[in-house]
């Protein structure tokens, strides 16, 4: 694999597995990357949060924890409270539930 240099140098993939295993995982890793890449967010802090995180609850999945770092860093930094977030998640939910097995869910179904 050829190191991308826009990519952490530590990124979680090798040749071996694929780098993501759910579409929700790429797009958390993105988001991050993008706005460290961006100067929104500062590398450093991401890093101890989601080190922060891994510690908190080292059985987790790797994306779960990263998310959690991720909202937890967006709530201390003031970007979103906690409310947004977790009305958010609700409606997620509430779209997930609402989609017919099979079909992509958007987050107008839970609305």
């Amino acid at each position: 694999m050829t190191h991308d240099p826009t990519m952490p140098a530590n990124a979680p993939f090798d040749d071996t597995e694929p780098a993501f295993t759910e579409p929700w995982e790429a797009e958390a890793f993105a988001l991050v990357v993008e706005l460290a890449r961006t100067g929104r967010l500062e590398w450093s802090r991401w890093v101890d949060a989601l080190a922060a995180e891994i510690e908190r609850s080292p059985n987790d999945p790797y994306y779960v924890q990263w998310v959690r770092a991720f909202e937890g860093l967006c709530v201390s930094s003031g970007l979103l409270d906690r409310d947004e977030i977790d009305e958010r998640a609700r409606q997620w939910h509430r779209a997930h539930l609402a989609t017919p097995h099979g079909q992509p869910v958007t987050l107008d179904a839970g609305r």
